[in-house]
């Protein structure tokens, strides 16, 4: 992912000027981590605030402003 906004995904090559598509067929999976923090807080219902190893606290986002 060489960019993204908070709705799309820019996808190039690390190496050359083109993806090797290839190495991608249909059906194949990528995982795309979100970088902004709205994108990222619409993908999860709930969320655990973790201290060490324990829970203590669980948050739920905000929808529909």
């Amino acid at each position: 992912l060489s960019a993204s906004t908070q709705e799309i995904g820019f996808v190039e090559s690390v190496e050359g000027q083109h993806l090797d598509l290839n190495l991608y067929p249909i059906g194949s999976l990528l995982y795309i981590l979100p970088w902004h923090s709205c994108a990222t807080a619409a993908l999860y219902p709930l969320y655990h605030v973790v201290e060490g190893d324990k829970v203590v606290e669980e948050w739920v986002p905000t929808r529909g402003w």
